[in-house]
């Protein structure tokens, strides 16, 4: 067993005994984190499935702090699951993901595919949303870039002549949409969330908004919601298929 095994095996044993006494719906084993309770949506089609596993690779699990072990097994899972895999993800091809998303979204009429790209997208995001005050490093900045990105382009838009793809987003994040007019946000804390991280100007905006896709039911190892996405995206540009292929990641 490599060291980074060892400690987060001993780390993950000892520190989830603390917060949940008695509780084994969460395990380390040899560096790969289980989930080993019930199957949970958290918002829509996200969630996480029993049996489900990620591996750790180089995360420490000693950096996770108080306030995010205190989370429910379900939702502790999710948010190290995510951290995880957007550890390995470059910063620029997640912007330009976003940027696939605001142009499905652009779009004045969604095929059924891209349809489900964008819903699925916000079960992502609201699943997020429903974690904030528990979001920390890189899985706060792809929150806050989502946001900046996507959310707040369809903050931008008439009711009047809002786009069937911007509709789902604003009323899956905010409800009925009956005038969104000049709703943008001003980065405050009042807004969708304070902007830890200030933007480079290198950083092209993105068109309009993009996303990352529906996971599966059953997830397998090393997969997760962000990551289906991304790939699901890929295909969709590159083959114009009309149907998605969900690969491992």
């Amino acid at each position: 067993m490599n060291p980074m095994a060892y400690y987060n095996d001993i780390d993950f044993s000892n520190i989830f005994e603390k917060f949940h006494p008695g509780d084994h719906s969460l395990v380390c084993r040899n560096n790969i984190l289980y989930y080993l309770g019930d199957t949970t949506s958290i918002v829509g089609s996200c969630g996480v499935t029993k049996g489900e596993c990620i591996n750790l690779n180089e995360f420490k699990i000693r950096t996770i702090d108080n306030q995010v072990w205190k989370l429910s097994p379900h939702l502790l899972y999710f948010n190290v699951r995510e951290t995880v895999v957007l550890h390995n993800l470059d910063v620029n091809d997640q912007y330009s993901k976003l940027n696939q998303i605001n142009a499905i979204a652009s779009k004045n009429i969604l095929n059924v595919t891209e349809e489900s790209i964008i819903e699925s997208f916000m079960d992502y995001y609201c699943s997020l949303k429903s974690i904030e005050p528990y979001l920390r490093n890189n899985l706060l900045d792809t929150y806050n870039r989502i946001n900046q990105y996507v959310i707040n382009e369809a903050k931008r838009m008439n009711s009047n002549n809002i786009t069937q793809g911007y509709r789902i987003i604003y009323e899956k994040a905010f409800g009925e949409l009956k005038d969104a007019v000049n709703q943008i946000d001003d980065g405050s804390s009042q807004g969708l969330g304070v902007q830890r991280t200030r933007f480079s100007g290198n950083i092209p905006k993105p068109i309009v908004p993009l996303y990352i896709p529906k996971a599966e039911e059953e997830n397998k190892l090393n997969q997760a919601a962000f990551t289906y996405l991304f790939l699901i995206l890929f295909i969709i540009v590159s083959t114009l298929a009309a149907v998605i292929t969900f690969l491992l990641s």
